[in-house]
């Protein structure tokens, strides 16, 4: 691998998974096209960058429902479903078909906070959300007022 590439990669890109992605998108290169494909790289280097840089970003606002999740409180707390896809509940991004499942997802807030598809909450206050909210009608509404921000 060149160093141009090294010391170009190292100067844009501070944050470690980014780099630790990017070393592993040009050892690939070098394995299956040689030093020819790192012409290739060059040309599409800042999307790459663009979609790892994305990537991280859902990666990481998606672990910030998980630690929402922990704050909801079981007592106080609001509840909506919607149907959608179970294995994308927040809906970012799109599902292969292979996955596609329209299903019922539950979601839980704290009044005036974000809403939390159940899956992000602790199974110990989920077990008391569900206890709450046993048998009530819930509003079929989606919870549209926190979209992912991307």
């Amino acid at each position: 691998m060149s160093d141009e590439l090294s010391v170009r990669r190292d100067s844009t890109m501070p944050d470690y998974n980014l780099k630790a992605a990017l070393t592993k998108l040009e050892e690939l290169i070098a394995e299956f096209h040689g030093t020819a494909g790192f012409g290739w790289y060059e040309g599409h280097l800042q999307q790459v960058v663009e979609d790892i840089r994305r990537h991280e970003e859902v990666d990481q606002w998606l672990q910030s429902r998980k630690e929402l999740g922990k704050l909801i409180e079981p007592g106080t707390a609001e509840a909506t479903c919607d149907y959608g896809q179970i294995v994308n509940p927040y809906g970012i991004g799109r599902v292969p078909p292979e996955a596609d499942c329209v299903g019922r997802n539950y979601f839980f807030r704290n009044p005036g906070s974000e809403w939390i598809y159940e899956g992000d909450i602790p199974d110990a206050i989920l077990n008391r959300l569900r206890e709450r909210f046993d048998g009530q009608k819930l509003n079929d509404e989606p919870p549209l007022n926190d979209e992912p921000p991307f």
